[in-house]
């Protein structure tokens, strides 16, 4: 049990760095602002990193789960 405390924490820390290694997108509130955000085209390391970043968060999701149902 506390293993899996410990790795949602790293999960939880790991997610928030991946996310904020991500490039701004002209959608969402920032284009509410007027700034401007990159081009449509994503490149090689976008691409990966989206793909960790979606695999750490069902990670994360599926020990909360296990947490939740073990309690």
């Amino acid at each position: 049990m506390l293993f899996l405390i410990i790795t949602q924490f790293l999960l939880a820390t790991l997610l928030i760095i991946l996310i904020l290694l991500h490039q701004p997108s002209s959608q969402g509130l920032g284009s509410m602002n007027g700034q401007a955000g990159v081009s449509g085209s994503r490149s090689a390391f976008e691409a990966g990193l989206n793909r960790v970043t979606s695999g750490i968060a069902i990670l994360f999701f599926l020990i909360s789960i296990v947490l939740y149902s073990s309690h």
